[in-house]
């Protein structure tokens, strides 16, 4: 049964199979009549670990209302040492148990690929790896990619999500290749951002798959079109080659034809109206403007004018307290013209970013 703060609370929910039990405050399981496995109870051992973790963690956090306002260098260097820790943890683990693979599943253990079929796990790492110093890892999986990942991008499917590996694949071998300056990267990035540019279309309206199609909104959505120019001007800059970046830069004189409400657009943009959200399908569109910005030495101001009317709008139209007091960031559905949107009480898990690309604009002496 779920707890009673869920939603839906105390209802019951169905698994075809479960493996091993798994704590949750307020939450028991009930087992039908028969049945043939039941996983046992979590043993004390486990509990002990979880709690002695949670003592190591409290060493690292800064208490709320705490006076501390800069950590000494000690202390910063074992937060440190305990994030490097618990990358090299995962990391391990994926080398032992899914190597090569797109993700390892964390409760089985075992190894699997989606749709990807290019360990896109390996390459999403890559900068976390240089950045933490980790180098014998990230020299590892260097090697592996350098054999392995320039036959698997030629045979990748057409049903893979394209805004996935634009932002997985193509940003991690760039990334990677701005931090360490090996060539490997770049050239599969140019590989795999020449197949990106190929199947946008010339006013930079991207398709959800690689052999085209819609995704979750049943249309072509402000996030798969508006999340990758990071990407594709960053491999124009390093390749000399403006063509990456043409198409991509070309959506923004799109869109700002499209209808919208004080700097918002519906996810269907093509359609002038239905859900404004920055969730799923709307959500990084937004968050590229201020990035692109900045990438480019601030210099383009008609991005920031589009940032900063969002910024309004979000504010205007979708911020409300909730009855609980804390501040949520809800959805919109609009239905075009001069009409307001109609607020809807719905959070996304996704939204989760939108206080890190507002402060980012807010950092920057147009946001001061």
């Amino acid at each position: 049964l779920s707890a009673a703060m869920d939603n839906p609370p105390n209802a019951c929910w169905l698994k075809s199979r479960a493996v091993r039990a798994v704590r949750k405050e307020g939450v028991r399981a009930c087992w039908p009549p028969g049945s043939k496995f039941v996983p046992s109870d979590p043993d004390r051992a486990e509990n002990d670990v979880a709690a002695k973790h949670d003592e190591r963690l409290a060493k690292y956090a800064v208490a709320a209302g705490s006076s501390e306002s800069k950590p000494d260098a000690a202390t910063l260097r074992t937060r440190a040492g305990a994030i490097r820790g618990a990358i090299k943890h995962a990391w391990d683990a994926y080398h032992k148990l899914a190597w090569g693979r797109d993700e390892l599943m964390p409760i089985s253990g075992r190894g699997v690929d989606r749709k990807f079929n290019h360990a896109v796990t390996m390459v999403d790492s890559l900068d976390t790896l240089w950045i933490a110093g980790l180098k014998d890892e990230f020299n590892d999986a260097k090697e592996w990619i350098a054999q392995h990942l320039p036959e698997k991008l030629r045979s990748m499917s057409s049903g893979v999500s394209m805004f996935e590996t634009t932002i997985r694949t193509l940003g991690g071998l760039l990334s990677a290749y701005d931090l360490s300056r090996e060539t490997v990267f770049l050239d599969l990035a140019k590989q795999l951002g020449s197949r990106i540019n190929s199947a946008i279309g010339t006013n930079g309206v991207a398709p959800y798959t690689f052999g085209g199609g819609n995704g979750g909104s049943h249309c072509r959505s402000l996030a798969e079109s508006g999340t990758n120019q990071l990407e594709l001007r960053y491999l124009a800059h390093v390749t000399g080659d403006p063509s990456f970046a043409t198409k991509a830069n070309n959506f923004y004189k799109e869109v700002v034809g499209k209808p919208s409400v004080d700097g918002l657009w519906p996810n269907c943009f093509q359609n002038g109206r239905g859900k404004i959200t920055f969730g799923a399908d709307g959500d990084s569109f937004y968050e590229y403007l201020v990035k692109v910005w900045i990438q480019n030495g601030k210099q383009e101001d008609d991005l920031w004018e589009m940032y900063d009317r969002a910024a309004d709008g979000l504010e205007k139209h979708l911020v409300k307290q909730g009855a609980d007091g804390l501040t949520y960031l809800g959805t919109g559905n609009w239905g075009g013209g001069a009409e307001k949107p109609i607020y809807v009480e719905e959070m996304e898990h996704l939204t989760c970013f939108v206080p890190g690309w507002l402060a980012l604009g807010a950092r920057s002496e147009k946001g001061a």
